[in-house]
């Protein structure tokens, strides 16, 4: 089994520019195999995540795992909003550090 962290940014816009604040997330979990760039994890209760990079991390021997951006507060009736995805997330096991404010 390969140890791999995921880690995604989730903005309160539905783009980085149009943002004011962004919460990190985080999740470990285990991977039959060793994660790849485009590959999809999905999880039950959220939809699948596309990892865009993968990092090997030495001093802990994890896959650190970059997924796609999540972007909030798009207008459309099935999204959630910004505070919506933080709760989802952590009572989905999500650690979040934030939320932040944008750096210009």
């Amino acid at each position: 089994m390969y140890k791999i962290k995921l880690q995604m940014y989730v903005w309160d816009s539905t783009n980085e520019q149009a943002a004011d604040n962004y919460a990190v997330f985080s999740k470990e979990l285990e991977l039959p195999f060793a994660p790849f760039n485009g590959l999809e994890i999905g999880f039950p209760s959220t939809r699948g995540w596309r990892v865009k990079s993968v990092c090997w991390l030495v001093e802990t021997c994890t896959f650190l795992c970059f997924i796609e951006d999540l972007f909030t507060n798009s207008y459309e009736l099935d999204e959630l909003t910004f505070e919506e995805w933080i709760e989802t997330l952590a009572s989905d096991g999500w650690s979040c550090f934030g939320p932040h404010p944008k750096q210009s």
